[in-house]
């Protein structure tokens, strides 16, 4: 949850967040609200904080939703909002360091984040800077870096968007206050705030410049800090990169994948659906001192090719080929190639074809609502997960079922002839629950 004075968070994402957290607050005593908090929100929640993974060589941390210390509450997990923990990103990084071998594997981290409070934030920068001095980090934007996420993926030797539409920066901080003296007015209340005679500027007043002025200090030494942070990071290997004039003239503005490569704040573009598109900034080199390659789908395989015949190859002659040379001087190994593209492609066809065999007839019906159409919408486009859309149908099956149920007993109930129990009217039910049963239990016996 987004608390405290001062924020680093992308431009108009404040009053999105504002806005979703009143919706869903508003909705917390709603059938479907109770559905998700007693179903649903301890696994949502187990998610949120399970943002790493460990293949065996490489380390994956996942960073998505916006950032705080202790991470999204329920109502962030009801309103679709998500978010990260500082601390979850800090254990992250440990986990990396003592799983990952630095001649083997790399650890990346995929962002897609507007950003978070300042509290926090720098430790998580720490943890990360310290996991590069020792492993090859790669960011990968899945969208957005802004604010916070920026300061975060700073400490990475290189950021790579995997989108021409990936937006990056909003290097910058946010202070939010809130004005509530004319509604305590309102109610007759007054603030008084007395502060020690050395002290006057410990709250300062906002309605004023003089209180303004200070407030602004304090946002210009933290922006010190972030800009710095990015300097570090950018700079680490040339220190002409990134300079403080080019994040000065950003004036907290995000920029699109090609503009954040050409000012140095990214390294290179990785569009999947294009492998020639792959563009990389000289001079990215790793923690020792190397170049290493952009893992694309192809270098992967490459990578797993030479594993597999390594005792046939020579290692060194092996580093300066290029996939082309060595398929074509291994038979088997251009077989094997050849095989495992054929068998990717093919599950990933069934998979696709299964997923959207489950959305359409939910995109087409006419018995749910519009929300799950456009879940199911989201869900063939590729951006929104199957489980999402099932879950919501669940719901709303769940609340149809349970209206329905409510509807049957409420047109059959009727009063009864003779109270409940015995036909003769007596009420007794066979059972001695008190001493005004004894009579018919005697007449019974009888």
């Amino acid at each position: 949850m987004l608390t405290g004075e001062y924020l680093l968070v992308k431009k108009g994402y404040l009053l999105e967040y504002a806005m979703n957290r009143f919706v869903a607050k508003k909705n917390i005593d709603s059938v479907e609200y109770q559905d998700y908090s007693a179903n649903r929100y301890e696994q949502a929640l187990a998610k949120a904080h399970d943002i790493y993974s460990f293949d065996g060589i490489n380390a994956t941390i996942r960073i998505e939703g916006p950032l705080s210390v202790e991470g999204p509450d329920i109502v962030d997990l009801y309103c679709g909002m998500g978010g990260c923990s500082y601390v979850d990103i800090m254990d992250a990084a440990a986990r990396a360091a003592a799983d990952v071998d630095p001649d083997r594997g790399e650890v990346f981290i995929k962002m897609k984040c507007p950003g978070g409070t300042v509290d926090g934030c720098d430790a998580a920068f720490q943890a990360l800077w310290k996991l590069s001095e020792s492993h090859h980090i790669i960011v990968e934007n899945m969208g957005l870096i802004a604010s916070g996420a920026q300061w975060l993926a700073s400490a990475a030797h290189k950021i790579i968007a995997k989108t021409p539409v990936a937006f990056q920066g909003s290097i910058g901080v946010v202070a939010n206050f809130y004005d509530f003296s004319g509604m305590l007015e309102n109610f007759g209340i007054e603030e008084v705030i007395i502060t020690n005679f050395e002290s006057p500027d410990k709250v300062p007043d906002l309605k004023t410049e003089k209180g303004k002025k200070i407030v602004i200090e304090e946002l210009n030494e933290i922006y010190g800090v972030f800009r710095q942070r990015v300097l570090q990071g950018r700079n680490r290997l040339d220190s002409n990169i990134v300079t403080e004039k080019t994040i000065d003239d950003l004036r907290g503005r995000v920029v699109i994948a090609e503009k954040a490569i050409e000012i140095g704040l990214a390294d290179g573009l990785e569009d999947s659906s294009d492998s020639t598109s792959i563009s990389i900034r000289d001079g990215v080199d790793g923690p020792n001192g190397d170049v290493p390659e952009v893992k694309t789908p192809i270098d992967k395989g490459q990578a797993k090719i030479q594993k597999n015949n390594k005792e046939n190859e020579n290692a060194e002659r092996s580093k300066n080929m290029d996939l082309t040379q060595i398929l074509e001087e291994n038979p088997k190994a251009k077989a094997q190639y050849t095989e495992a593209i054929a068998k990717a492609r093919e599950e990933g066809e069934q998979s696709i074809k299964a997923v959207v065999g489950k959305a359409v007839p939910f995109m087409r019906s006419d018995t749910y609502p519009d929300s799950i159409k456009t879940l199911a919408i989201e869900v063939i486009q590729g951006t929104t997960d199957i489980m999402a859309l099932t879950s919501a149908v669940a719901a709303v099956d769940a609340m149809k079922e349970k209206k329905s149920s409510n509807s049957v007993q409420t047109e059959t109930k009727k009063a009864p002839e003779t109270p409940p129990g015995n036909q003769d009217g007596s009420g007794y039910d066979g059972k001695i629950n008190s001493a005004d049963d004894l009579p018919s239990a005697v007449r019974k016996l009888k």
